[in-house]
């Protein structure tokens, strides 16, 4: 069972997005309710006090195709990156996947609880394993791009690489990035962190467009880097993705 766009959110088996930005998620959260028409802006008839941007989504899921998921999609190339985890953060959904333009992730499942997640076409994308969050604006994860050639096995204990990955640097070297909400900015960032020598690195996007706030991406020690023959992009994995203000937030039973 394939689909693209639309026909990917709707496989989600946890709640299912169904419109927004994520500069509106981050704003003002995730509202229960069916989306805004297309062009109620214009026409001015929205209702609900909803407008075109607002994050929606519908609670009781899509069709289940994806056990206990939320799959996004357009991910990189539109920045959902944050929309995505502000949902599982809202919702207690564990795990969220990302597929980027003019790429596929390929599940396989073994069983309810179990499933091969494969990446395919021109880069791949992002599957995180999300932290219970401790506030509104406070939410962490650990995050996986998987790029084609990589595979991630992901079941009730976590995720973890199928792959042998050789070993890494450990020379710091620190870099940044504008926005979190520019169009890539994560995977760029999660790119640089995979080069060579660049274990330890931070990621900091210390401000989110017209919101306060910080994202991080850093190594842990079980971080694992696979630069992939030919590949485009590189897989990496564990990151630990913060959404901050997080000091002084300690969540009780995060995957860690």
């Amino acid at each position: 069972i394939g689909g693209t766009s639309a026909g990917s959110a709707v496989q989600s088996g946890g709640p299912m997005l169904s419109n927004g930005t994520a500069e509106e998620a981050l704003k003002h959260g995730a509202i229960v309710s069916p989306p805004p028409a297309s062009g109620c802006a214009r026409s001015g008839d929205c209702i609900g006090g909803l407008d075109e941007d607002t994050f929606t989504f519908w609670p009781d899921g899509g069709l289940g195709l994806a056990p206990g998921m939320i799959v996004d999609t357009h991910f990189s190339e539109r920045a959902r990156e944050l929309r995505l985890l502000k949902l599982l953060s809202a919702t207690g959904t564990r795990f969220g996947i990302g597929a980027d333009e003019t790429s596929a992730l390929h599940l396989r499942w073994h069983d309810e609880d179990t499933v091969d997640i494969r990446a395919l076409g021109a880069s791949g994308g992002w599957v995180f394993d999300a932290s219970p969050g401790c506030s509104d604006r406070a939410f962490r994860a650990q995050a996986y791009y998987v790029a084609p050639g990589a595979t991630l096995h992901v079941d009730a204990q976590g995720a973890r690489w199928q792959d042998t990955f050789p070993e890494t640097l450990t020379q710091a070297k620190l870099r940044s990035a504008k926005d979190a909400l520019d169009p890539g900015a994560l995977r760029i960032a999660a790119q640089q962190m995979a080069e060579p020598a660049s274990k330890a690195m931070l990621f900091n996007a210390i401000r989110v467009r017209a919101i306060d706030g910080q994202v991080s991406l850093s190594w842990i020690d079980a971080t694992r880097v696979s630069y992939g023959a030919g590949a485009a992009y590189s897989s990496i994995g564990p990151l630990q993705i913060e959404v901050s203000p997080w000091a002084g937030c300690i969540a009780d039973g995060g995957h860690e």
